[in-house]
């Protein structure tokens, strides 16, 4: 079940680092720098994102999880990792 993608400006390289560090930290193996869009999966989590250096806007997106984890409790998660790190959500 995939949740909605959720959209970010300010994407700085070193914002990216932050969230790549943040998500490898978590069991994910996601390369420093990022390729531009990719997917990555952890558990029984899949997340797929969309990264443009020159806009400095990223696009992420968890597109499979186990029922029961609610969309509303990753998406918080992911905009707090990437707010943290000094993106906005929006």
């Amino acid at each position: 079940m995939a949740c909605t993608a959720l959209s970010f400006t300010g994407i700085t390289p070193t914002v990216m680092s932050c969230c790549v560090k943040a998500a490898n930290s978590r069991g994910a193996s996601i390369p420093d720098p990022p390729p531009p869009s990719g997917q990555a999966t952890v558990g029984s989590f899949t997340f797929t994102w969309k990264y443009d250096t020159s806009a400095q806007t990223a696009t992420v997106q968890c597109t499979d999880k186990p029922f029961y984890v609610p969309c509303a409790l990753l998406n918080s998660a992911l905009k707090s990792t990437v707010t943290g790190c000094g993106g906005k959500a929006g």
